[in-house]
């Protein structure tokens, strides 16, 4: 489906809607949902596309996942409170186990990934070799 320029202008300007103080607000978001829907405006169906895609791009951006080699006795509170402090608030967080990463952390936010486990600096070692 095309979608119009005029089109992804509305959506981004619903997205801004939906934010406060950089959080996306669940409620907001199906309030606008269900207007639209409701209403059913020309393009309707075009715009909700491009909303939804907006969205999942927001809740990725701030979904972090924090992961170790070990079990963290605090299951990964104070790194999800470092992160957050730097960088904002998070719509989601994620703990995981990985014993393949032999040592250390991996912590992904969105698209950016630090990555300090002993795993990655092998496979670097690898790569220089």
């Amino acid at each position: 489906m095309k979608i119009n320029r005029e089109t992804r202008q509305n959506a981004k300007s619903l997205l801004k809607l939906c934010s406060e103080k950089g959080a996306l607000q669940e409620a907001k978001v199906r309030q606008i949902v269900k207007a639209i829907a409701d209403q059913k405006p020309r393009g309707y169906l075009a715009l909700l596309t491009r909303f939804q895609k907006l969205i999942q791009i927001e809740i990725s951006r701030s979904t972090v996942t924090v992961e170790s080699a070990v079990e963290l006795s605090d299951q990964g509170a104070s790194v999800f409170q470092a992160v957050e402090s730097k960088f904002g608030p998070s719509s989601a967080k994620h703990y995981r186990v990985l014993p393949d990463l032999i040592g250390g952390l991996r912590i992904t936010r969105g698209s950016d990934v630090w990555d300090g486990s002993v795993k990655a600096r092998l496979n670097a070692l690898k790569l220089n070799s």
